[in-house]
């Protein structure tokens, strides 16, 4: 009797319960049937030659539809031992391992929560189950995942969709009513850099590309200095101040707008570009930490080795930091060349003296959306936001990789 057989439970040496008998014999009976209609209810001693080659080949491939490829190896092994016997003996030694894969079928299920008690069948059908599952959840958790993506990632680009379909609508006004305009043109484009009394994109445009360029030069350059002597140096104090630039970086910059306007309105600096560049260049040295953990990551013995050398800091940091940073710097540039590109607030406050051709390109939009002007200006207005995220999104895709590696290298410490 094979092991799945409830009178001889080799498979488990735990006393047989009434349950798991039933469930035995339920398997025992129902791989019977199974059988006989495989056989068309004739048994195998009344077969002629032609039925039980016929027969042999049925169960064969039924065994090779249940038997992965290991133990269909394995299989073979044992079938080309089976031509020493005669036909009646092979097709009953095929039919025996048939029933019992057939058996552990149906009885692995209820000892799946302990599958130390299986038999061998039993388990090896157990594996494959297991297998195929975590094959099959993972499918579903792909599909999932891709669909979650797909759906989050056409919300988001909807509006973007909008802002380039309102871009190239002939109709200058905003239109609620439909989603595609009924006339397209690219005349919008052209007119956004003809300037009029509302409309001087093109000399926003270029104050806010001199401002952001400026930031960015004087925001990296004081971010890698502090970076570089939180963790490359040593010196007294350099904790706590560590410790003063966290808690003051917790702290939202718009919480010391009304200070940081008295402040320059007292030095005669608002209504220009540089107290502008003042404001988004003096913090900047509070978000060091991330290239500060890029640091940390660079061995200190290359630099004592330079230090040995006769190199002084200043040399350690141009010849040896700088070269071995380029993702950091890049994601530092692009930071700091994105906060005075993309801000409204602080440039709304300071550039407030009403003359148009002093403003960035945030606030100067922003005046686009006057009730007065909207009707006549909204095509114009996406447009130039089409066009000012043109410069960024070359920017970010070209140096992308280098943004990646910046971000996670800086993320090991710090």
């Amino acid at each position: 009797m094979n092991n799945n057989d409830p009178n001889n439970n080799t498979a488990n040496n735990t006393k047989m319960t009434p349950r798991m008998k039933a469930i035995y014999e339920n398997a025992s009976r129902t791989a019977d049937k199974t059988l006989a209609k495989m056989r068309n209810n004739v048994s195998i001693g009344q077969m002629n030659s032609e039925q039980l080659k016929s027969y042999s080949s049925l169960v064969e491939k039924e065994l090779y539809a249940r038997l992965d490829t290991n133990e269909q190896e394995s299989f073979k092994n044992s079938y080309a031992k089976m031509h020493e016997l005669d036909d009646v003996e092979r097709v009953t030694a095929l039919e025996s391992i048939l029933k019992k894969r057939l058996e552990a079928e149906k009885t692995w299920y209820y000892k799946r929560s302990d599958p130390k008690s299986m038999s061998n069948e039993e388990l090896q059908v157990y594996v494959r189950w297991r297998l195929k599952n975590e094959k099959r959840n993972k499918l579903i958790k792909t599909i999932l995942t891709n669909t979650l993506v797909g759906i989050l990632a056409f919300i988001w680009i909807i509006p973007i969709i909008w802002l380039v379909c309102c871009s190239l609508s002939a109709y200058p006004g905003i239109k609620v009513t439909q989603f595609f305009p009924s006339e397209w043109t690219f005349m919008n484009y052209v007119n956004a850099f003809k300037s009029d009394s509302v409309n001087q994109f093109g000399k926003w445009f270029m104050n806010t590309l001199i401002v952001a360029v400026c930031t960015c030069l004087i925001s990296t350059t004081f971010t890698l200095f502090v970076a570089y002597a939180t963790s490359i140096m040593r010196f007294k104090m350099r904790k706590p101040l560590m410790n003063i630039g966290v808690v003051l970086s917790l702290f939202p910059g718009m919480l010391s707008m009304i200070a940081v306007y008295f402040i320059l309105k007292t030095f005669d600096l608002t209504n220009s570009h540089i107290g502008l560049i003042l404001v988004y260049s003096a913090s900047s040295g509070l978000g060091y930490l991330i290239a500060k953990g890029f640091f940390d990551t660079i061995p200190r013995a290359l630099c004592e080795a330079a230090r040995i050398d006769g190199c002084s800091n200043a040399g350690i940091f141009t010849k040896l930091i700088v070269p071995l940073s380029k993702p950091i710097i890049v994601y530092t540039v692009i930071a700091s060349f994105l906060g005075p590109w993309m801000d409204f607030v602080f440039a709304k406050i300071l550039l407030n003296s009403g003359v148009s051709a002093n403003y960035t390109v945030a606030v100067g939009l922003y005046r686009m959306l006057d009730k007065s002007l909207i009707n006549s200006y909204f095509s114009i207005f996406c447009a130039c936001g089409i066009i000012i995220s043109v410069p960024i999104s070359i920017l970010y895709v070209i140096m992308q990789r280098f943004y990646v590696e910046g971000v996670t290298g800086g993320a090991v410490k710090g």
